[in-house]
């Protein structure tokens, strides 16, 4: 699926079963922290995966946690490094001994 706001990915999020997110920092309607905020809040997407792909230089390791993304990672970013990403993540969520809350 994909979302072309992060308000539009927040409904989704609430009316879909989704497996993980991929967002972006920069969104036309807030930023990508607002959106995995808004993502944690929920009650469905708390235990979701969430990956940060960004072009944006970044050296806001405390604001990707505090905003609850799991990883960021940065552009360019190759398509074999994102899938490993999100399988790991997939991976450490099915663990019945991982506490994401």
């Amino acid at each position: 699926m994909e979302a072309s706001s992060g308000n539009e990915a927040l409904r989704l999020a609430e009316s879909t079963e989704l497996a993980f997110v991929v967002t972006d920092i920069e969104m036309a309607d807030g930023d990508g922290w607002d959106l995995c905020r808004g993502l944690r809040a929920s009650i469905r997407a708390t235990a979701l995966p969430i990956v940060v792909v960004t072009g944006v230089p970044l050296n806001q390791a405390e604001a990707a946690e505090a905003a609850g993304c799991d990883v960021v990672l940065q552009k360019p970013c190759s398509p074999t490094l994102l899938v490993a990403t999100i399988r790991q993540l997939l991976a450490s969520t099915a663990s019945p001994d991982t506490d994401r809350s």
